[in-house]
């Protein structure tokens, strides 16, 4: 099973247009997700992490069957909270921060790409 947490943000917009983002987002690749306020609250058993200074790179990692995937603030180095957990960066052209909601959509696709890939 995949989940998708969102370490919530006090930059946000507001939790209902975010909430909004992230649902869409995960429905359209049948991906349940919760948006937490702390990082206690996020489960951490099969947890990677995606965030800006990952140590892999999209490209390079290999997505797991069972996994959370937590996407964090901007800005934060979230990788403090949890010392050994992978942690993965989304390349980008330009040295810019990625909205949670596109960054989950570019990882899902990521997912469902490699994963049709590897079944051919």
């Amino acid at each position: 099973m995949l989940l998708v947490v969102a370490l919530r943000d006090k930059a946000w917009f507001d939790k209902f247009t975010d909430r909004a983002l992230f649902k869409q987002t995960c429905d359209a690749y049948g991906v349940n997700f919760r948006i937490v306020n702390d990082y206690t609250e996020v489960p951490t058993k099969n947890l990677i992490l995606f965030e800006e200074n990952g140590e892999i790179d999209l490209k390079d990692f290999e997505h797991p069957e069972d996994a959370v995937y937590l996407f964090g603030r901007t800005g934060y180095d979230i990788k403090l909270w949890f010392p050994g957990v992978p942690a993965v960066r989304i390349p980008t052209p330009y040295k810019s921060s990625l909205f949670g909601c596109v960054a989950c959509g570019i990882v899902l696709e990521d997912r469902l790409r490699k994963r049709t890939w590897q079944s051919q």
